[in-house]
């Protein structure tokens, strides 16, 4: 039938972008049907479709059909390989400087940072010389480390983990440092041949050197030329006659009206403001002849066209960047002599940088950069009260006497965190008996249809001398970080005085939730969180001796990077949520250009499609006894319309056969472990109505049965006409 190889092209087209699953496995739930579909290095074995074909049942739908195709699809994204790829690997953003990575509680980013930078550490960073007279002197450029901290501060950062730049210390500054001494006189330097440095990328043309001060020209430097008019700004500069040492100039505005003309000389005016608009002209050096037709003008334009720049003055065009001069004075700048430029801005909120942003010197010359952190992956623990909870035997699946009804905490994690991985949610309920009151742990257990299975239990309380109380302790892993959820005994041997305070202890600091009985129906009602439910009161949340009920924002509470989420919002839900890093926190911290792609000679990963070449989709009159022993199967279908269903059912392995289905519009997924042969999974989709199994089909499809509190069942129920709508159970 034309069908059957629908799923390589799904999988090689379609499905080119999606995901590619972890290693594929037998699936035992609903949320990891996906790990059937077995690529290999060339080819991906899938597990075997089967729709019910007219041969069982007149009646079968082309539904099935559309339901086998969406099954296909959602297969075919875990279609994929990954192959190393040698050469050149792209490792992220390039820094032209420095970039490490500050442990959170750095209280001095030069420790981390262990030198300035120079041009070893950043390749735009001068290293180069100039001729003063007949010699070279050389100077170079380097950039201060600051002594800032890497600090979790609620205060300062709302939460999150930022990078303080000090009020005092060390200062993040930039520096042109001289190698030998430059004099100026010695040089020949002066108005008319001053001396060029460029400094954060901004050109200074340097006429003389104080004491820890300098002056030089500023504005436009510009060369006119006899009658050849060139527009500076808002006007029009011309020279109309001069000699050597002299020049007249006509300046016009744009409609061409004459504004002002003037004669400047070197021995005499040099500088002249133009009639009725503050700009300075400033002659530097004239030349030629109007016999020859060849006069030439150097001159300085501007609002300004000199100006003494002495230590603390703000760099051109800045406010926050102010001069540091170290100069000798005498129009000398001794070996060792530098100009700096500091970051020293008014207000102690612009010395923060959070995550994503920068400081940046004039010019973009470089930046001083918060460039995330070094962790991506938590885990989102969620520790609420737990109402009504019964407790099962794990051997027997059986319900324990005694144990229903039963009222604690509940601690749910995103991730599976707790029993060395193995489950997702924990429970601490609390059991009122003659001895003492007792703490019975127990974990969601995803193989047993998510029954709270019974791990441990001890007394927390104890009311006479005979019984002996003990802390209750649950450790959670995620990555390579480790976490204890504890709760203290009570053993002063007076009934009924505990306290359910709950302690997250990980690092440096402990998070507690004071979580309380409800003191007219003790042991026997829900928890709250502290004096009342659906409010933030003082001390229903701790980090360390810290008050943090009222807090609004996330707040990274410990230098692990352990992270509480909305403490004030949460706790009027009564409940605390944490997120877990999967290993210690840091900040990426750079000093430099950032820009384009670093690149590393290693192995790099490619994912590649790989082609489906087995059958997908038989009829169930097609399907042979060495396609059951060879197949994980996915059957389409119930059993009036699935022979193969059929067949389960009549061995047992499926509760309904076709006489005794539902009277009801439903659709259900079922994984049947050892369907036909050992170790060989079948899939069931099947519904009421041929509706019906299209929408368990597609909530396949969708992604929905992968979902918190879905994943991990061997079997549900869907309810309902279409995504939107459908509930599943």
């Amino acid at each position: 039938m034309q069908f059957r190889k629908i799923g390589a092209l799904a999988g090689s087209a379609l499905m080119a972008g999606l995901t590619l699953a972890g290693a594929a496995m037998a699936a035992t739930t609903v949320g990891t049907i996906g790990d059937l579909a077995k690529p290999t290095d060339s080819t991906a074995k899938f597990p075997l479709i089967v729709i019910g074909s007219k041969a069982t049942n007149p009646d079968v739908s082309t539904s099935d059909v559309a339901a086998a195709v969406n099954v296909a699809l959602y297969l075919a994204a875990f279609s994929k390989t990954s192959e190393p790829i040698e050469g050149t690997v792209a490792t992220g953003a390039a820094i032209d400087g420095v970039q490490k990575e500050a442990a959170i509680g750095t209280t001095n980013l030069r420790t981390v940072i262990t030198t300035d930078l120079t041009n070893v550490h950043a390749s735009f960073l001068k290293d180069s010389s100039i001729i003063v007279g007949s010699d070279k002197k050389g100077y170079y450029e380097k950039i201060i480390v600051p002594s800032a901290s890497v600090t979790n501060n609620y205060n300062t950062f709302n939460g999150t983990v930022g990078i303080e730049l000090p009020t005092s210390g060390t200062k993040l500054e930039y520096r042109l440092v001289f190698r030998e001494a430059v004099n100026l006189t010695q040089g020949g330097y002066d108005t008319t041949n001053p001396l060029t440095l460029e400094i954060l990328g901004k050109k200074f043309n340097i006429v003389s050197i104080g004491s820890n001060s300098f002056t030089a020209l500023i504005g436009d430097r510009v060369t006119l030329s006899y009658q050849e008019p060139q527009t500076v700004g808002d006007y029009e500069y011309e020279v109309v006659n001069g000699d050597n040492g002299w020049v007249t100039i006509t300046v016009r505005d744009s409609s061409g009206n004459t504004v002002d003309r003037f004669t400047l000389s070197e021995s005499g005016t040099t500088e002249r403001t133009v009639a009725g608009t503050g700009i300075k002209v400033k002659l530097l050096d004239a030349r030629g002849s109007q016999i020859t037709g060849s006069i030439e003008a150097d001159v300085i334009i501007g609002s300004e066209t000199e100006k003494t720049f002495s230590d603390g003055d703000d760099f051109p065009g800045e406010t926050d960047w102010k001069f540091n001069l170290n100069l000798n004075g005498g129009n000398q700048a001794n070996a060792g002599d530098y100009i700096g430029v500091v970051y020293s801005p008014d207000l102690t909120s612009e010395r923060l940088i959070k995550p994503g942003e920068k400081i940046t010197a004039p010019n973009d010359y470089f930046s001083l950069m918060h460039n995330g952190f070094t962790v991506n992956q938590y885990a989102t623990v969620t520790v609420k009260p737990a109402n009504g909870i019964t407790v099962y035997n794990e051997t027997t699946d059986q319900a324990i006497s005694g144990y229903s009804g039963l009222y604690g905490i509940e601690i749910d994690s995103d991730k599976k965190v707790f029993g060395s991985g193995a489950y997702y949610t924990a429970y601490v309920l609390f059991k009122n008996e003659t001895g003492g009151l007792k703490a019975i742990i127990a974990y969601k257990n995803p193989v047993k249809d998510n029954k709270p299975t019974w791990s441990s239990e001890v007394y927390v309380e104890n009311y006479t001398t005979t019984t002996t109380a003990s802390d209750v302790s649950i450790s959670a892993t995620y990555g390579s970080s480790s976490y204890t959820f504890f709760i203290a005994k009570d053993d002063d041997g007076t009934q009924e005085n505990f306290i359910p305070a709950l302690q997250i202890k990980g690092y440096d600091t402990n998070l507690t939730a004071n979580f309380t009985f409800n003191p007219t129906y003790r042991y026997t009602a829900s928890l709250r969180l502290g004096a009342s439910e659906s409010s933030a009161d003082t001390n229903d949340v701790m980090a360390g001796s810290t008050d943090i009920s009222s807090r609004e924002n996330d707040w990274v509470y410990d230098t692990h990077g352990t992270v509480i989420l909305s403490p004030k919002s949460n706790a009027q839900s009564n409940q605390v949520v944490v997120k877990l890093p999967a290993e210690t926190v840091k900040v990426k911290v750079a000093i430099g250009r950032s820009g384009g792609t670093t690149a590393a000679t290693g192995t790099a990963v490619s994912e590649k499609v790989v082609p489906i070449t087995t059958d997908v989709v038989k009829l169930d009159t097609e399907v042979t006894q060495a396609d059951k022993s060879a197949n994980d199967m996915i059957l389409v279908g119930g059993p009036c319309v699935n022979a193969l269903v059929a067949e389960l059912a009549n061995a047992g392995k499926f509760q309904y056969t076709c006489e005794s289905w539902p009277g009801e519009d439903i659709g259900i997924v079922k994984v049947v472990e050892d369907a036909f042969a050992d170790g060989k999974v079948a899939v069931i989709v099947a519904g009421t109505r041929a509706e019906q199994t299209d929408l368990a089909a597609r909530a396949i499809q969708s992604g929905e049965l992968e979902k918190e509190g879905v994943r991990d069942k061997t079997e549900v129920v869907i309810r309902g006409e279409s995504l939107e709508t459908m509930t599943i159970e």
